[in-house]
């Protein structure tokens, strides 16, 4: 197919590259470097995680935050300029005057930068993990593997959100700034600016926050993972937050909705916008 010629190139193209090797040697240190933490100060570490009795699960709920994290910010970085920066260079009117519809370009785009992120991606997460079970004494193969998938769907739904960002963009400047900002509102600082607003303005927590703060791919995600570290281990299920409303909306079809909305609808958007602008 067309889109797997755009995606091999992609993805080829990238591991070629000195950025690809720094990505994974980033992502290596920063995940042997979370997980060492959690095992150097393991009992310090469960004691804020004081729900939790299994070291093991404790590591992997540890260290799924700030990895999550770091995926999204990489994400922004190795995405925001797969369209607009070829359309700028020129390189994209040699790609589609060869057999490739724009369609492929975008879908092409989504799967190898997804690839690229991946990779180092979870080969990191498994050496991390492995060395703070090496250093804990324990071995989360079930709770690992969760993260693992999780990751994997978070990281495929950034790159699709980045991609069609990129794809609307009519200049690299535009992308940079759509991208980041969005990194900054949704990821660093949505979370604050609800529970400012939830401080100052209701009385309590209204039960539609609950999807309000649950918009950001990283806090849907997160949602998810409690839910299935709560079904497939010891990890307690109170800690789901869906547990805390009794609207009908209240369950982790909400979340996964909400991922799939960003998966799907920039990518699509993007798409829409790019099938119809001139190169």
């Amino acid at each position: 197919m067309s889109w797997q010629v755009v995606a091999r190139k992609d993805f080829h193209d990238a591991i070629r590259s000195r950025m690809f090797w720094a990505l994974a040697a980033i992502f290596g240190v920063f995940s042997v470097a979370v997980a060492g933490f959690f095992g150097y100060y393991t009992d310090g570490m469960m004691e804020t995680l004081p729900m939790l009795e299994d070291v093991g699960l404790g590591l992997v709920v540890f260290v799924s935050s700030p990895v999550s994290l770091f995926v999204t910010l990489v994400g922004v970085i190795i995405c925001h300029k797969s369209i607009i920066g070829e359309r700028e260079s020129g390189s994209l009117r040699i790609l589609l005057s060869l057999p490739h519809t724009r369609g492929d370009v975008v879908f092409g785009k989504i799967v190898g930068r997804s690839g690229v992120l991946l990779i180092p991606a979870i080969a990191s997460l498994i050496l991390g993990v492995a060395v703070g079970g090496v250093m804990t004494g324990t071995a989360p193969v079930v709770p690992a593997a969760v993260l693992i998938l999780g990751m994997i769907l978070l990281s495929v739904t950034y790159v699709s959100l980045i991609v069609g960002i990129s794809a609307v963009a009519d200049s690299t400047g535009v992308a940079t700034a759509v991208a980041v900002g969005y990194f900054i509102v949704f990821e660093l600082t949505w979370g604050l600016i609800f529970s400012l607003v939830q401080q100052f303005v209701f009385e309590g927590s209204p039960e539609w926050m609950y999807i309000v703060l649950r918009l950001p791919p990283s806090n849907a995600f997160s949602e998810l993972l409690n839910v299935a570290l709560a079904t497939l281990t010891d990890y307690p299920s109170e800690m789901v937050g869906a547990n805390s409303i009794d609207a009908f909306y209240g369950t982790p079809v909400t979340a996964l909705l909400i991922l799939l909305f960003w998966l799907i609808v920039p990518a699509a958007i993007g798409y829409r916008q790019f099938s119809r602008s001139d190169l």
